[in-house]
């Protein structure tokens, strides 16, 4: 089921002498980007959390508020300074017996001076607290979730409106094109015999200029991919399978066959509705960055056990090149220059699309090979 990446849950109980109060949202974001607001006492549950959520969660920015209040007589403890409150009760009587002035003091009059009364919690055992949290966020995931495949159905239909609203724009297309045809076949005849007047008209050559130009107006190939190309996303949309990058890919090429029916259309009609349908594409493609891809990731051995994940390299260079060494040294000198190599001879430049920079001793024609294999290069083991 596709799911949205914004959701909202919240969950409440009292567990064994704590009050727990847990929220979940999150909103649209290209990964899993984790942040918890806690209690300072119970910040030891933050990485707990956020493992647990990343299991039900892929992609989006995700915030966990969690409130705490223990509801246990026992679970904090007041504490007497005692030599402290002496000292203060000695120095006030020296003090009045000094200067003859009134030394009555009350105990509460000593109790409020600084450090004479500690407020302490009882050590909590933290995995029996996690226990107790774990249990109340379960229920408010199950709420998130629940949101995000509501939130997910609604773009799905969505999605698969605006693709019913393209077909019908490839209907008229198909219907449309041919009519251009006969059109410009009338006028050419029409302009001919205004322009020769009683000469008589070459209807071979007219047919020939109408045979060129229905070839050069043709949109059939484009129009069947692009209902192929429709077809492929309805699957997708209804699938339990992971869709992630393919149906991004997918619009890609939806939008590329719609600009390419624009540019060999030379008729107004089709035009309109050629960019009516380029702004179809555009919203499926705002609706599909909010939905949650269940893709795993790709990672590849590029050598010694080092892993980097597919999906986000943009190039593989050689660092032979004067502009290659040139983007390693500036890489150096911002800092986000990842050195892969264990010491061996640079041969391969990796680029990512966080503008990471990382060596490896692996030439470019073997690292392509193994970002191509299926297996992510992971048969070469971990000695490269």
């Amino acid at each position: 089921m596709i799911r949205s990446m914004t959701g909202f849950g919240r969950a409440q109980a009292s567990v064994e002498g704590f009050n727990i109060t847990a929220e979940i949202k999150s909103v649209n974001h290209r990964y899993f980007e984790f942040s918890a607001r806690l209690p300072r006492a119970y910040n030891f549950l933050e990485e707990k959390i956020k493992s647990y959520l990343s299991s039900y969660i892929s992609r989006g920015k995700v915030e966990c508020s969690l409130t705490i209040e223990a509801t246990a007589d026992d679970s904090v403890v007041v504490k007497v300074n005692e030599p402290l409150a002496k000292s203060y009760y000695d120095a006030i009587h020296f003090i009045g017996e000094t200067f003859s002035v009134n030394a009555n003091v009350s105990a509460q009059d000593i109790a409020r001076y600084p450090e004479v009364l500690s407020v302490t919690k009882n050590a909590v055992d933290e995995e029996d607290l996690w226990g107790k949290v774990k249990s109340v966020l379960e229920e408010a995931v199950k709420k998130f979730i629940s949101m995000r495949e509501s939130e997910g159905e609604k773009l799905k239909n969505d999605v698969l409106s605006r693709a019913d609203i393209i077909i019908e724009n490839v209907s008229f297309v198909e219907k449309r094109s041919p009519e251009t045809v006969k059109e410009y076949n009338d006028k050419l005849l029409a302009r001919m015999n205004e322009v020769l007047e009683n000469v008589q008209v070459d209807e071979a050559r007219i047919l020939t200029e109408a045979a060129i130009f229905a070839d050069k107006v043709a949109v059939a190939e484009e129009t069947v991919r692009l209902r192929s190309h429709i077809d492929q996303l309805r699957e997708m949309m209804n699938s339990d399978e992971a869709i992630g990058r393919k149906l991004d890919f997918l619009v890609q090429e939806i939008n590329r066959e719609t600009n390419t029916i624009g540019s060999k259309a030379q008729d107004v009609h089709i035009a309109k509705v050629v960019i009516d349908t380029k702004a179809e594409i555009e919203k499926i493609r705002e609706q599909i960055q909010n939905i949650e891809w269940c893709d795993f990731m790709k990672l590849v051995n590029i050598g010694f056990g080092n892993l980097i994940n597919a999906d986000r390299v943009i190039a593989v260079v050689s660092p032979d090149s004067a502009p290659a060494k040139r983007m390693i040294q500036e890489s150096k000198e911002r800092a986000n220059l990842i050195d892969a190599t264990h010491g061996r001879k640079t041969k391969g430049i990796i680029v990512t699309d966080s503008d990471n920079v990382v060596l490896s001793f692996l030439s470019a024609e073997q690292l392509l090979n193994r970002f191509n294999d299926e297996k992510g290069g992971r048969e070469y083991g971990f000695e490269g």
